[in-house]
């Protein structure tokens, strides 16, 4: 019933995960030392993503909700953007 659904399983390929072009600039960004939108969502999914595995490299974000406020804060709301066009 269900064979045509891809299950994520340990070792998966990470072009085969939804958003993996994401998932790929985050882990650059942490490598790299940079805080990115992309690195706060991979630390956000890091367990999940350890757990299927792919190596996460540590973050400067010391915790997860850390991330996510962090994160929220980053994405433009209609009164932080550009108004003067």
């Amino acid at each position: 019933m269900f064979d045509a659904v891809e299950t994520y399983t340990p070792r998966m390929d990470l072009d085969a995960l939804p958003g993996s072009e994401l998932i790929r600039e985050g882990l650059e960004d942490l490598r790299a030392g940079r805080e990115t939108a992309t690195a706060l969502l991979v630390v956000i999914g890091a367990p999940r993503l350890r757990q299927i595995g792919i190596d996460v490299p540590p973050s400067s974000v010391p915790d997860r909700s850390i991330a996510c406020t962090t994160l929220a804060l980053t994405i433009p709301t209609p009164r932080t953007r550009d108004t003067t066009r």
